[in-house]
């Protein structure tokens, strides 16, 4: 059923049928919608994070789940039915229990990564999940127009979605301006998480065709996927084609090789080419030049296959693994693969494509051959070659030396240690050290830092290449507050690298951040009303005259405002000769005279 009449009579016969066949998705996604509207308001939404993040895994996955039991033919009333179910749940609480435990205070890309790659994995099983136990002559053609009827539903929702969103929220906007109602912004952001958790889950769901919806069906090839195939896919194809091979023959001509700029090409040849092969896929028995365009574009991908790797081994054999890099040589290898099969093979099944994709996708998440596993261990190995080039590491441990390592040398050990802290793994440097370094106990941004400098010992020629850090030691700072606020009219809490708006009774007060004097400047009403200078505290901050156990303060008072800041946060980075600075944090005490 469709929701080609919009009666309510049919509005609740197609929400009906979507609760029966996907009653745990249903769940999922209202549940879901609710706890993304309770994080807006929340005053802490990271510690509802993962929760989000295991609803956001089980609704394409519970999708998958029904679509492959109706395939193989299990109902309700088989007791397979219940017990796989019983097993997503038990998975999916599991993952919950895997996610980190604190955001943003834990960075942890890896989790983000392999949720990102669990979360694909699951939307390509909607792909070929009916159809994985299915193996009769007309399957192939019954799976494509599955695959054209479930991106022709995508796409729908997607313009329903995004036309509600924008067209109720143009509604509400109009309503506010023209009758002055001061509606909260929340208001908007709670519209679009309805209709983009609920009404688009409900829409895709009741389009989302069953797999036996095609069994005693003419599979009828559309004759707008025809025309949009002959007429702009395979001249796109062609023209791709035409361009790769000619840069490809310069590359052979001149021997110099693109800074990975070929395997990007080709990734993109790569993907019209596959599309375009399954677009024109019923055809192939019928149009002889479809065909034969197929198996010359089969034949055209393994040597860009080829290609592709051999560009990609400059890239990884200089500087390593990337999670970036380990992609496309893991898309590269199924590519070679997929092209083979597609050339060697007489059945020519489209269902290997998603499958494949799936089951790599699955295997790159995880395991010490996974994506994050592999990158960490490359970066630390080039880590160690460095230092070893630079006699500074034997025997699994660094070595002190004297002498400083070359300006190239030294950013490459930064590059590596910043890749492995933004992957909380900078632990593994830890243990070739012969010292203890406490680096939990600092700001993210100070602990590369500290560890070249007081861990390593390591120095750079080029003094412009190092970094140099300010940053004040937070105390607690609650007394404090209780003590001053009371002589104040206003009590505002500058956190920003620009700019920051308070809308306070009927004034517009804006604090901005000065990189050059530098200072916090004060504005009332777009007016400028004074500045609160950081250059005392800096400059007792390079001098070592810094009380950590104490905020800084400073105060400042003319005929037009009296202030009182608490400086808990400052951090620049040494540029050039000066120090920018680029962030700061304060508690600002104003009074307006």
């Amino acid at each position: 059923m469709k929701f080609k009449d919009f009666s309510p009579k049919q509005i609740v016969f197609g929400l009906w049928e979507v609760l029966k066949r996907f009653p745990l998705t249903s769940v999922v996604c209202l549940v879901g919608t609710i706890l993304s509207i309770v994080m807006i308001h929340a005053e802490e939404p990271s510690k509802y994070l993962n929760y989000l993040l295991t609803f956001v895994l089980a609704a394409p996955l519970s999708v998958a789940w029904i679509l492959f039991m109706e395939g193989v033919g299990w109902h309700k009333k088989n007791k397979w039915f219940w017990v796989s179910n019983c097993i997503l749940i038990g998975f999916l609480v599991a993952y919950y229990f895997t996610l980190p435990n604190s955001y943003p205070e834990l960075s942890n890309d890896i989790a983000y990564l392999r949720h990102f790659l669990l979360v694909l994995s699951s939307v390509l099983a909607v792909v070929f999940a009916p159809f994985v136990h299915q193996h009769d002559h007309q399957i192939i053609k019954q799976f494509w127009e599955y695959v054209r009827r479930l991106v022709f539903s995508t796409l729908i929702t997607g313009l329903w979605t995004g036309g509600l969103i924008i067209g109720l929220s143009s509604a509400l906007e109009t309503i506010d301006l023209l009758f002055d109602l001061s509606i909260n912004r929340d208001r908007f952001s709670e519209l679009a998480i309805l209709i983009f958790g609920l009404f688009s889950t409900i829409f895709f769901l009741n389009r989302l065709a069953k797999p036996n919806d095609h069994s005693d069906k003419e599979i009828l090839y559309p004759k707008e996927v025809r025309l949009f195939s002959q007429f702009v896919l395979v001249p796109l194809v062609s023209i791709y084609f035409l361009i790769l091979y000619i840069y490809t023959t310069k590359i052979l001509l001149t021997g110099e090789w693109p800074q990975g700029r070929l395997a990007y090409i080709i990734l993109g040849f790569s993907l019209v080419g596959i599309v375009t092969y399954f677009a024109l896929y019923p055809l192939r028995k019928e149009v002889a030049w479809i065909k034969h365009s197929g198996t010359v574009l089969w034949v055209a991908m393994v040597p860009q296959g080829f290609m592709l790797l051999w560009s990609l081994w400059f890239r990884i054999s200089e500087y390593g693994f990337t999670e970036n890099r380990y992609f496309v040589l893991v898309y590269g290898l199924w590519l070679l693969g997929v092209s083979l099969y597609f050339l060697i093979s007489k059945t020519k099944d489209l269902r290997l494509i998603p499958a494949s994709l799936f089951v790599l996708v699955i295997l790159t998440s995880i395991g010490p051959w996974g994506a994050s596993s592999v990158a960490i261990q490359s970066q630390l190995q080039r880590f160690k070659n460095i230092m070893t080039q630079n006699q500074r590491f034997s025997n699994g441990q660094c070595l002190f030396s004297e002498t400083s390592v070359s300006d190239k040398d030294f950013t490459e050990i930064r590059e590596v240690l910043n890749f492995l802290q933004k992957r909380d793994s900078l632990k593994l440097v830890q243990n070739c050290l012969d010292i203890e370094l406490d680096l939990v106990s600092l700001e993210k941004y100070e602990r590369v830092g500290y560890l070249m400098t007081n861990g390593l010992k390591l120095t750079s020629s080029l003094k412009t290449s190092s970094q140099k850090n300010i940053s004040i030691i937070r105390p607690n700072y609650d007394e404090k507050i209780s003590a001053v606020i009371d002589g104040f009219q206003y009590y505002l809490e500058f956190d920003s690298q620009k700019e920051k708006i308070f809308e306070v009774e009927d004034k517009i007060i804006s604090l901005k951040l000065n990189w050059q004097q530098p200072a916090i400047e004060i504005y009332v009403n777009n007016s400028w009303l004074g500045d609160v200078s950081l250059s005392e505290i800096i400059d007792k901050k390079n001098a070592g005259e810094l009380n950590a156990d104490v905020y800084p303060t400073v105060v400042a008072e003319s005929d037009k405002f009296k202030v009182q800041a608490i400086v808990t946060y400052l951090y620049g980075h040494l540029a050039t000769e000066a120090i920018d600075y680029t962030n700061c944090r304060a508690l600002i005490f104003l009074t307006i005279k």
